[in-house]
């Protein structure tokens, strides 16, 4: 009967199924979008997200999130950008921090998200300077388009934050004798309830503007069938003296 439940095996079998669709959707859209960046023909587009769900999707086990409060509630922010920048500064980081060092900072301040990721340099790496992260975030990425291949690069991060409205860099500081480095990202953002009154704000706007213009229609369409009334009326009787 199909209201019994699915035995376990099949329940996990559909799952994985269904997990690999999403990640098969999630490329085909990223490539997409680094596709139409390219081109230059991107237009960012907010939606409403639950930026603390999409930040702990990406971490893994051992790696921590840390959300402000004003996060509780949804943003609406070009989630496919977030997405992008948060994925590829987490690989730099697990390739270069120490290991459970990483941690995901996000909070929002009208009119930007804000998006810290910071790890622990592994011991004996050499400390990243300014002009060292500066490259890093200027150079292009290897292996041809990165659209069409495997690898994004810090440098197709900062693009798409860019075509996105927003700005990211690349940080190095010193705490308790640690080396630690920090991507920033910030995107335009703004809550869904300053969404709705901008959009009342802007119609209410655009209606008193047409009235002025309403009414001056009015008048002259009332002007013009008086004058052509006048034209068409009979003309007075001829009075012989």
């Amino acid at each position: 009967s199909l209201r019994e439940p699915l035995p376990k095996s099949v329940s996990n079998l559909l799952s994985l199924a269904t997990a690999h669709l999403r990640d098969v959707a999630n490329w085909s859209h990223r490539r997409e979008m680094l596709l139409q960046q390219e081109r230059g023909e991107y237009r960012t587009v907010r939606t409403p997200v639950q930026v603390g769900e999409v930040l702990r999707s990406l971490v893994l086990v051992g790696e921590t999130v840390a959300i402000d409060s004003a996060l509780v509630a949804p943003l609406r922010v070009d989630e496919g950008v977030l997405r992008l920048a948060v994925e590829e500064t987490l690989i730099n980081s697990r390739r270069h921090g120490a290991d459970g060092s990483v941690i995901v900072r996000a909070s929002f301040e009208a009119p930007m998200l804000r998006v810290v990721v910071e790890n622990r340099n592994r011991a004996g790496a050499p400390r990243l300077t300014a002009e060292a992260c500066r490259t890093m975030m200027q150079s292009a990425t290897k292996g041809g388009s990165s659209a069409t291949s495997d690898g994004i690069g810090l440098s197709s991060v900062d693009k798409a934050v860019r075509c996105a409205g927003g700005t990211c860099h690349l940080g190095v500081l010193t705490r308790d004798g640690a080396d630690f480095t920090l991507m920033h990202v910030n995107l335009p953002a703004d809550t869904i309830a300053a969404a709705v009154d901008a959009s009342s704000r802007e119609s209410d706007s655009s209606q008193k503007a047409s009235e002025p213009a309403s009414a001056l229609a009015i008048a002259t369409a009332s002007a013009d069938a008086s004058a052509d009334a006048s034209a068409h009326a009979s003309p007075p009787p001829h009075v012989r003296g």
